[in-house]
């Protein structure tokens, strides 16, 4: 017995991960010995590798800077998730934790799809809008920029 509709979230998943993005892509020799590197790039990287070799087959994936400054990343499967999958594979790739459990009791209590799963291209405040910046294929490393949304 099923007690949850366990139907497909389509072929993407994506994870909003709450690091900023300039420490995001720095390799383990750029962190300061007194830094602790957490998750980063080359974690992404691994995590998805080690996702294939569980599920047999490739994954495609692509990051970007979130209109906060911190990291996106997007999945591309060959074939259909559900959502049962697409919450798994989430909270292996370090998922923000409130989101993820926020998308799980919107579902549970609606049994819809169309407000969970998304990553904002754009957000809005008081001072105006921030946008996201372009997506990236995870085998690339940007060159540093300074971000100019992020206030120190």
């Amino acid at each position: 017995m099923n007690l949850f509709d366990n139907r497909s979230v389509g072929s993407q998943v994506t994870i909003d991960l709450d690091v900023f993005f300039t420490n995001y892509i720095r390799s383990p020799d750029q962190v300061p010995p007194d830094e602790r590197i957490g998750i980063n790039l080359f974690t992404t990287r691994d995590r998805i590798k080690i996702l294939e070799k569980r599920v047999g087959m490739r994954i495609e994936a692509k990051y970007r800077r979130s209109s906060s400054g911190n990291v996106h990343v997007r999945l591309f499967f060959p074939c259909e998730v559900t959502v049962l999958d697409a919450f798994m594979i989430r909270a292996w790739m370090f998922d923000d934790q409130t989101r993820l459990a926020l998308d799980m009791a919107r579902y549970l209590k609606s049994n819809d799809l169309n407000e969970m799963n998304r990553c904002f291209d754009e957000k809005g405040d008081i001072n105006g809008s921030k946008k996201a910046g372009p997506w990236i294929p995870i085998d690339e490393i940007p060159k540093v920029q300074e971000d100019p949304q992020r206030k120190l």
